[in-house]
């Protein structure tokens, strides 16, 4: 798919990189064996073509199935990919792959087990540097001189461009004064500002921020589509079973957000990504796809702004 970029650029905090509004979550459903890997890559050609330069993953994900398909879609786009940012999220891995002999995750910040993890991403990715590598939740006990010195190290020696972390508000704001973070990967969403308070405090110290999780898995959404070829269609209705099982009080803020599918010319998604990209201390907002037109949609919401008084309705509802 060709056509002129529609994503616009924001400048990373002050890092002095000009990253996409919106950025390509390559996880979850996009990195199952449910959807097929050439339509995994080519909804990547779909984002780059569209002007989105931000692609996350996770070092071991789906068994590096996320980052064996990213890795692929890339090699189209060499020419590029000084232009794109890649984040890599490592700290976590499988315990099998960790040979604890059990299914779950553990946390491996060690400095060795971080090199292997940075190694390997490098590798399924075919890249020579990792733009972003992001410290996936790391406890305040984590963060050692060891490991701050190997983070230098392959900085100084260019596997690395800069250090991200991601996880609880808290775990975010711990990692501040270690002079580590170059940008912080919180959770937010209309739904979710709890990260409100640490954005603040990354943007005083000039951190990049990219915001995950921007749609909020559209819980508050009834307008998916049934159809029983989809693998996106049956994820969708567990959600809503899910949300309609819950604790009340999930369900009644859940029922708060319908007003997102009741905006006029915008679609729930673009409401939704409009509040975010308000917010100008957010510098890329991260969603997941597994549908060119939703893709699509999603792209269309930059370059437009929610009414003034619609906006303050929304963000009210937090």
């Amino acid at each position: 798919m060709t056509g002129h970029a529609k994503v616009g650029r924001r400048l990373l905090g002050k890092t002095g990189r000009k990253v996409s509004e919106l950025g390509f979550g390559c996880g979850g459903l996009w990195a199952s064996r449910m959807i097929p890997d050439q339509r995994a890559i080519d909804l990547v050609h779909q984002a780059i073509d569209l002007g989105v330069s931000v692609f996350t993953t996770t070092t071991g994900e789906a068994g590096g199935l996320a980052q064996d398909r990213l890795g692929r879609a890339l090699r189209s786009h060499r020419h590029r990919i000084d232009g794109l940012t890649i984040t890599a999220q490592v700290g976590s891995v499988s315990a099998r792959s960790a040979g604890a002999g059990r299914w779950g995750v553990l946390k491996d910040f060690s400095p060795l087990g971080i090199e292997a993890q940075l190694l390997e991403s490098l590798e399924r990715l075919g890249l020579d540097q990792i733009p972003v590598l992001v410290l996936d939740d790391p406890d305040p006990v984590h963060l050692t001189e060891d490991l701050a010195a190997t983070l230098a190290e392959h900085k100084r020696g260019g596997l690395i461009g800069m250090i991200g972390i991601s996880g609880t508000p808290a775990r975010i704001e711990a990692s501040l004064p270690s002079g580590l973070i170059d940008v912080i990967l919180p959770t937010y969403s209309p739904v979710d500002r709890s990260a409100d308070p640490v954005i603040g405090m990354a943007n005083a110290l000039g951190l990049g921020v990219i915001a995950t999780g921007v749609l909020s898995r559209m819980a508050f959404s009834k307008e998916q589509k049934w159809a029983g070829s989809d693998p996106a269609t049956w994820t969708y209705a567990v959600r809503h079973l899910t949300d309609r099982v819950t604790a009340a009080d999930r369900v009644a803020r859940a029922r708060k957000f319908l007003l997102m599918s009741r905006v006029k010319n915008w679609t729930p998604a673009q409401a939704c990504l409009g509040v975010v990209l308000a917010n100008p201390s957010i510098h890329c907002g991260v969603f997941r796809s597994i549908r060119t037109d939703h893709l699509a949609e999603n792209a269309a919401t930059c370059g437009r702004a929610l009414l003034p008084g619609v906006l303050a309705k929304l963000r009210s509802l937090g």
